[in-house]
């Protein structure tokens, strides 16, 4: 726990430097050098083509599409388990030292 705990504070600790240092890291050399500025232009593009192609999809709980089949209906089909909301039978099965359970 303490290695994972570790690594994160290295990571926050790196993150944080290139927070503060930010406007100099883009007026260095290596940072022209490398063309970093047209990357990250061309990356911003390519996340931004990805989602707004993802809104395009049709959305797999539309409405129009859900079909329901009315034959399964009735609670009898859907497996549901009556639960006995009679007080008195439970009292006095716990009087009895009786735990009251649910039969599935």
């Amino acid at each position: 726990m303490k290695k994972i705990f570790g690594v994160f504070a290295a990571f926050a600790a790196i993150g944080a430097t290139v927070y503060v240092f930010r406007d100099k890291i883009k007026e260095s050399k290596v940072y022209d050098d490398l063309k970093m500025d047209d990357k990250l232009t061309s990356l911003k593009n390519l996340v931004n083509d990805k989602l707004s192609k993802d809104d395009d999809e049709d959305d797999l709980f539309d409405d129009d599409e859900l079909v329901f089949d009315e034959d399964q209906t009735s609670s009898s089909e859907r497996n549901y388990v009556s639960l006995n909301t009679d007080m008195s039978t439970a009292d006095a099965d716990e009087e009895n030292g009786e735990v009251p359970t649910i039969d599935i």
